[in-house]
């Protein structure tokens, strides 16, 4: 699996006069109002933690710097499931309240 994203965030509550962009797929970060943002160098962090707000690994680690990020974040489907807490083998309807299975003969 592997992860790639990125972010805007308009942190002027609406006016657009100071967003924020970026991600891990640039080593560049935007900022500014959306007809003047300037560049700079990225220092974006991934921090990969369980449900309890321990740390879990994904890619063979729990802490990415934008640095060894850059293209994407990869690691195994076994890795992504641990740091949820769970197994391909959990039962759905104990995972989340309310939750309506269907039947197992579907």
């Amino acid at each position: 699996i592997r992860f790639v994203y990125g972010y805007e965030a308009d942190v002027t509550y609406g006016s657009r006069s100071d967003v924020r962009r970026g991600g891990i797929v640039s080593s560049m970060a935007s900022r500014g109002a959306l007809h003047e943002m300037t560049e700079q160098q990225s220092n974006l962090v991934t921090h990969f933690l369980a449900l309890d707000g321990s740390e879990c690994t994904f890619g063979g680690r729990s802490l990415w710097q934008h640095s060894d990020a850059v293209g994407g974040i990869t690691g195994t489907l076994n890795e992504l499931l641990a740091c949820a807490g769970v197994t391909l083998d959990s039962d759905p309807a104990k995972l989340v309240a309310g939750t309506l299975v269907a039947p197992s003969q579907l």
